[in-house]
């Protein structure tokens, strides 16, 4: 069994209750997990989020029921995972970030089948893919041992630097992304410029209630590969931001 677990919450400075915002009539959030559906293998997503009051709203994103919403601590984004996998005990879990929209179904399958075929803790690319349309997956075994290592995982929102950082404790599958996904291309959903883009291409190409295949984003920049400028120079905090990566660096190692 696979679970996709997709954090969320509504607190945002830089563009204030992104997930809800609405990309040509449906909210950020039900696109990412529209998207998230559509990736083949995983066996059931939920989306978590946290007790805080605010995140309440969330609670009505289930797409009909099709997906189960839990709740946890606000900062430890891992605690919200961790009793659906004592739960289900799926085999493995995929990691999909809430303000990714476009998520591919298309490197998402693949990841999961590196995974699958290479037994690591952990797999993911480092490669330079379009910014928002990666996942990663991990052994669920992995990710309990992690939570008996580190009893607080406050910056479990970057829960890859925990495997990455300790290397002796973890094994990690790093592939190379194939071509046709390392794209300069930012759909990811942080700024007001991020939305503009996101609402363009879901109108142009007239999408309803179903996914987004990263092939029909190729289409789109092909057509107007002058809107890949509309958001390129926005910052990326865990990428950019070097005080950032260093401090991730330090607290997520054992």
């Amino acid at each position: 069994m696979i679970i996709a677990f997709v954090p969320c919450r509504l607190q945002s400075s830089r563009l204030p209750n992104k997930a809800i915002q609405p990309i040509y009539g449906i909210s950020a959030i039900e696109r990412c997990l529209i998207n998230t559906l559509a990736i083949p293998g995983i066996d059931k997503v939920i989306l978590a989020t946290s007790t805080n009051n605010e995140d309440d709203l969330l609670m009505n994103f289930s797409l009909k029921g099709k997906i189960e919403v839990v709740r946890g601590s606000a900062d430890d984004v891992l605690e919200r995972f961790i009793p659906s996998i004592q739960k289900y005990k799926p085999d493995h879990i995929v990691r999909v970030t809430g303000d990714c929209p476009l998520v591919s179904p298309e490197l998402g399958e693949l990841t999961i089948n590196k995974h699958l075929q290479k037994g690591c803790d952990a797999t993911f690319t480092t490669s330079k893919v379009a910014l928002g349309t990666a996942c990663e997956v991990y052994k669920s075994e992995a990710i309990l041992r992690l939570r008996e290592l580190i009893k607080v995982t406050n910056h479990s929102e970057y829960l890859v630097y925990y495997f990455l950082n300790n290397p002796t404790h973890f094994t990690l599958n790093v592939f190379d992304a194939p071509d046709q996904f390392i794209k300069p291309w930012r759909l990811t959903l942080d700024e007001k410029n991020d939305l503009e883009l996101l609402n363009l291409i879901y109108k142009t190409l007239d999408v309803g209630e179903r996914p987004v295949y990263f092939s029909e984003v190729e289409t789109f920049f092909e057509r107007f590969p002058e809107t890949a400028q509309i958001n390129i120079g926005n910052i990326v905090k865990y990428r950019d931001n070097k005080e950032l990566v260093e401090f991730l660096k330090k607290a997520t190692s054992l």
